[in-house]
């Protein structure tokens, strides 16, 4: 199996943060989810092979202001992930002038996996059963470049 020019050689946890404002609500939530994510990544240079991609995710229950913590602004619960993941980038076989947009779409992908795992741990570490973030698709890239590539849905 051919291995891709970009390969993941290490993953860093900056933060992991729980924060539990009403155990009742926590326990057995079951809703919706308010996500925000960001990403960033160390400068791009074609002379250095490694590149370092950071995702922050931060989550907390899209609930109605029917509880106390809710109606003053507080959720029930919230969780904050951040971590980066260390690449190598095999410029011979993969051009730098497409590593920027690499970098903002196809490293998050590859990163989620890891902050789903942390962000189950640490709720079911906490007592919150149920949370788990949705699955996302993932756009389809074609290359601008490419001049008879067929559009993909």
């Amino acid at each position: 199996m051919n291995q891709h020019p970009i390969q993941l050689r290490d993953i860093t946890i900056k933060t992991l943060n729980l924060t539990v404002n009403d155990p009742n609500v926590a326990r057995d939530y079951q809703g919706e989810l308010v996500l925000r994510i960001e990403v960033g990544s160390t400068e791009l240079s074609a002379e250095d092979p490694l590149i370092s991609v950071g995702l922050r995710v931060q989550t907390e229950p899209k609930e109605a202001a029917t509880t106390e913590f809710a109606a003053n602004g507080n959720p029930s619960f919230s969780v904050e992930v951040e971590l980066v993941g260390h690449f190598v980038v095999d410029y011979a076989h993969f051009k730098f002038e497409h590593l920027t947009e690499w970098s903002q779409v196809n490293a998050p992908y590859l990163l989620l996996p890891y902050v789903r795992e942390q962000v189950y741990g640490l709720a079911i570490r906490a007592g919150i059963r149920g949370l788990f973030f949705p699955l996302f698709v993932q756009p389809r890239l074609i290359p601008k470049s490419a001049t008879n590539a067929v559009k993909l849905n």
